[in-house]
Parts: C-alpha cells; sequence; structure tokens
C-alpha cells in the first residue's frame, strides 16, 4: 500500500509503501545509500555516546542471566567500536564489525575471519537502515549461528507516523524500514524464531527464554539490579586488551625495524637528510 512520497537527502522523491498484513513500513528502491554512506554516522546522530551508556545500563544484565557471561558475542554494525569497548571493559567477551565504519574504539576486538560460536549478536539501531529485514535476520542466524539476535529499533504503533516523524531521518537518507510488533512477529515466524520485545529492546531467539526472568526484566528497577550485579562478578578486560595490542604495536615495530622501513632505518635517514 502506498503511503507517502518523502524527500530524501534533500534531493530524491522516494515513495513509502506498507505491508497491510504485518505493517512494514519501507522505502522503494534506496538507490542512493552509497551517498547516504559517504559519512557512516550521520551528522544528526547527537546521541550516539548517550545511547551506547544507556545501553550499558541495560546490557549486562540480560546477557548475564539469559545467556552466558562467559559467551562471546558480536556488535554487528557497531560504529566507532564504543559499545564493543563498554561491554569489554565491564568483563563481557564483546567483537566489532561493521562495514561501513572505522573502528576508532575498540581496535584489536575484530571478529576474527573464522570466529568460535557466538552466543548472540548486538544490532542496536540497525534494522531501520536495513532494505530487507528477512533477509539481513537470515544471514545473521547463516553467518554467525547465534542463540539470538539481540536489537534495537523504534516501532510505530497502528498508522504510519507523519512525515514529521524524527525517526525517519529523511535528511540523511539511511533509515529506510520501519516496524510494528506485528513485523517484528512475523520475521520471527518466518525464520522459526522466538520474539521477545519489550520498549525499543527485541530478541530474536533459536530458542525459548525463561519467561519469568524476562518478565522481571520488563521492571527497570530490576534490569538496574541485575546490571549492578553483573558488573560486580565480571572481571574486566580493560588491562588485559591494553597489554595485547601494546605487544602488538611492539611487535609491528620491531617488524618494521627488521625490515628497513623503520624510523632509524637507512632509508628513513636518508629521506630525513632531503628533508
Amino acid at each position: 500500500e502506498y503511503i507517502f512520497t518523502a524527500k530524501i537527502l534533500g534531493q530524491y522523491d522516494a515513495p513509502f509503501v506498507r505491508c497491510n498484513a504485518c505493517g512494514f513500513l519501507h522505502c522503494q528502491n534506496p538507490f542512493w545509500l552509497e551517498e547516504a554512506y559517504s559519512n557512516a554516522i550521520a551528522d544528526t546522530d547527537v546521541g550516539l555516546v548517550a545511547r551506547n551508556m544507556l545501553l550499558k545500563e541495560r546490557l549486562p544484565g540480560i546477557l548475564y542471566f539469559l545467556f552466558d557471561p562467559k559467551g562471546r558475542y558480536l556488535d554487528y554494525a557497531g560504529g566507532y567500536g564504543m559499545f564493543c569497548r563498554l561491554m569489554r571493559d565491564i568483563g563481557f567477551d564483546f567483537y566489532w564489525m561493521d562495514k561501513h565504519c572505522q573502528n576508532l574504539l575498540a581496535k584489536g576486538c575484530e571478529l576474527p575471519t573464522l570466529p568460535d560460536s557466538i552466543t548472540a549478536v548486538t544490532a542496536f539501531e540497525v534494522l531501520e537502515h536495513v532494505p530487507d529485514p528477512a533477509d539481513f535476520v537470515q544471514k545473521i542466524f547463516f553467518e554467525y549461528a547465534p542463540r539470538a539476535l539481540i536489537f534495537t529499533t523504534t516501532l510505530y504503533q497502528d498508522s504510519p507516523p507523519t512525515q514529521d516523524w524524527w525517526y525517519y531521518s529523511f535528511e540523511t537518507g539511511q533509515h529506510i524500514s520501519f516496524y510494528t510488533l506485528e513485523t517484528l512477529k512475523a520475521l520471527a515466524h518466518r525464520h522459526e524464531l522466538f520474539l521477545y520485545s519489550w520498549g525499543d529492546m527485541h530478541i530474536l531467539s533459536r530458542e525459548p527464554l525463561s519467561g519469568w526472568k524476562l518478565c522481571l526484566f520488563r521492571r527497570p528497577f530490576f534490569t538496574e539490579f541485575a546490571t549492578r550485579f553483573a558488573k560486580k562478578r565480571m572481571r574486566s578486560r580493560l588491562q588485559n586488551d591494553y597489554l595485547r595490542m601494546k605487544a602488538r604495536l611492539i611487535d609491528s615495530q620491531s617488524t618494521c625495524l627488521n625490515s628497513g622501513t623503520g624510523p632509524n632505518s637507512e632509508q628513513s635517514q636518508r629521506y630525513d637528510g632531503h628533508a
């Protein structure tokens, strides 16, 4: 069903259509995505830091009690690496990947080429960016074989919001897909997954999660308690990550010196002499 036409990136007219069955609202043929991602983090995303700090207070308890405190986790489309770094600082074995953005804050924590089993994949504020959510979910569970996909996206209720809804973000051209709870239920049904949703937090899981624990996590005070408990029980990876990166840097410097490309090499001295 055709809903409206919006001006994207201030120059492209794009029709938005909605599925009458599940409410999935999306843009047809988003040909401008390469242009939109020339700057991976949109200038308007001023809430990036606050969002990561909030998630840092919500996720530890969920991972500790619903999944595995010793598990391996992947932050998919992890941006600058802030959330990955925060979770490793707490003690969770988190890794990063993002095909659009440079890893600035979680260096050395990139996902290995052939990773061991992944307990869960996190994808915060990602699904509104993907043109085909069914394909995205299939890819996550096929490529990484996690127990669950944990994600956030803001849902709309009933009728599509008017064009002044802030979440559309037409000026950035990056948000192209929008969901209702029925959309997420349809995704879960299609891939034979279990859906758990409260607020903007959603989980697609291969197996049922504990019902009574989920009921507790719907209460903000329990989430706060669970996170405090998890933080006290976890051991930060900060020092080990520092030592690992220090050793990597020293090894890289030694390799440069041995190959004659370091700052003290004859080649560098000749170059400095001509400066």
